[in-house]
């Protein structure tokens, strides 16, 4: 993941995701994408246990269930709600 950003601007990034969005590799010059994406090609990934555990850190239900959670979660509300 290349996060391009403004250098005249400082986006604020909320505690909640700053880990992660440090373990992408950031960039704001077309010099920046191409070695991104030449590292690529090359199959690289230095940051690649950095994001890892970032990700577990800042979402820790990833893991592809998601969506059935909430889809629970609103029928559970639904069925036990005084309507």
């Amino acid at each position: 993941m290349l996060y391009l950003y403004n250098e005249d601007y400082n986006e604020p990034f909320t505690e909640a995701i700053e880990p992660l969005m440090k373990s992408y590799y950031q960039g704001s010059t077309i010099s920046d994408i191409r070695s991104f994406l030449q590292m690529c090609r090359e199959e690289q990934d230095p940051k690649r246990e950095e994001r890892r555990k970032a990700f577990e850190k800042c979402i820790p239900f990833f893991d592809g269930q998601c969506g059935m959670r909430v889809k629970e979660d609103i029928i559970y509300d639904l069925k036990n709600s005084i309507l």
